[in-house]
């Protein structure tokens, strides 16, 4: 099945990272948090860490951070191009149609159905056009495409422009090992390079519209003027706690020890690659026989006061010779980054939220507990409010 790559080429500056926008991602005012919200995002990331090297979450959702952006493009295979289709082609060459939509809906169509399945050819708008926002702008392409069912790549990429001096199109520019050799302008017809090896600039050969969209990095700094950062970077914080999926414990009503055994049995032999036994089917492997626990976790609600009590006197009494974890269950979701500090501050030192594969791992079932290891076991102690001193 063809399809069209849908993508978006931004300067590397202080507005944004070269790379592709999806579809669902939204228009360049929202690209503007730059390191402030990598810093958010980071501190997000060492906040669902957890312990034992638990799997990080990506709490910051991709559309919450707007300046960060994959650097990789999906490969798309192609079909070899039909005989004499395209024969000016040539190994290493590919080339690049500057396009806007004042040409003419009709005119782009036509470029897409012509060259489809060539696998060299990508057109190029500068922007996105007046009043529109970038999902309107790559649902407009997307929609083209999968009308044509063409396979050739369509970009925003307005640095081509500049780089190559394009003020009018259609214009195309052909490139051998990355590197524009020809350009000409007036025409979207790759055939004209033909013979035309030691020509870099053809000229103008027909009829040029001017361009409709404005360069985009030109219109995504008019939009940076225009916007309150700040009340921004406030409804990213507020999503981030709205989005949270807290796994939530009830209270211990009893103090009570469990012992876990983490210890797994090898179903099949194990061997190397040249047939040394490794482990025997049936055989009993402890984790902890590997690599021992030292830790101390204390998986607490910190919204009640007593379970930060008995956080901070297990710190008080154990915290010298072992390194103890805080994991919370729950933060409010309107102040959980100044319920976080405040929690942090009391114990002094850094909190983590309970993820559920750590929950199932220690098979935790109430708050407040405590997570130790001796002699290959874990043990898990749930403290009711009763006994904490």
């Amino acid at each position: 099945m063809v399809r069209a790559l849908l993508l978006v080429l931004l300067v590397e500056s202080s507005l944004a990272v070269a790379g592709p926008l999806g579809i669902d991602q939204v228009s360049p005012d929202e690209q503007v948090f730059g390191a402030e919200m990598t810093d958010i995002k980071a501190h997000a990331e060492a906040l669902t860490k957890g312990a034992l090297d638990a799997e990080s979450l990506d709490w910051v959702r991709r559309d919450e951070i707007k300046a960060v952006f994959p650097d990789d493009l999906e490969k798309i295979a192609r079909k070899p191009p039909e005989p004499g289709k395209a024969d000016v082609l040539s190994t290493g060459e590919n080339f690049i149609i500057f396009v806007s939509w004042s040409m003419g809906e009709g005119q782009i169509r036509e470029m897409l159905k012509e060259y489809d399945e060539s696998g060299r050819v990508t057109l190029k708008f500068r922007g996105i056009p007046d009043g529109a926002t970038m999902v309107q702008a790559l649902a407009k392409i997307q929609t083209l495409a999968m009308e044509t069912k063409s396979d050739v790549e369509v970009q925003i990429d307005p640095v081509a422009f500049v780089d190559n001096g394009v003020t009018e199109v259609p214009a195309v520019a052909r490139r051998k090992d990355d590197k524009v050799v020809n350009i000409v302008r007036g025409t979207s017809s790759i055939e004209v390079f033909k013979g035309k090896e030691d020509t870099f600039d053809l000229g103008t050969l027909g009829a040029t519209v001017e361009i409709a969209e404005r360069d985009l990095i030109e219109l995504m700094k008019e939009r940076l003027a225009n916007i309150d950062k700040e009340e921004l970077k406030r409804k990213a914080i507020k999503r981030f706690w709205a989005n949270q999926q807290f796994v939530v414990l009830d209270d211990a009503l009893e103090t009570r020890l469990r012992k876990l055994d983490p210890s797994i049995v090898v179903p099949q032999e194990m061997r190397a690659p040249d047939g040394t036994l490794i482990h025997a089917a049936g055989t009993r492997i402890n984790p902890l026989d590997i690599r021992p626990f030292n830790q101390r976790l204390l998986i607490i609600d910190p919204a009640k006061e007593w379970q930060l009590t008995l956080a901070r006197g297990q710190i008080e009494a154990f915290g010298k010779d072992q390194l103890i974890t805080i994991i919370l269950t729950s933060l409010p979701r309107d102040s959980g980054w100044e319920e976080l500090k405040r929690v942090e501050d009391y114990l002094n030192q850094p909190a983590y939220l309970l993820q559920s594969d750590v929950r199932e791992r220690f098979d935790l079932q109430k708050v407040p507990s405590i997570v130790t290891a001796d002699k290959g076991f874990f043990f898990i102690q749930e403290v009711a409010k009763r006994d904490v001193k």
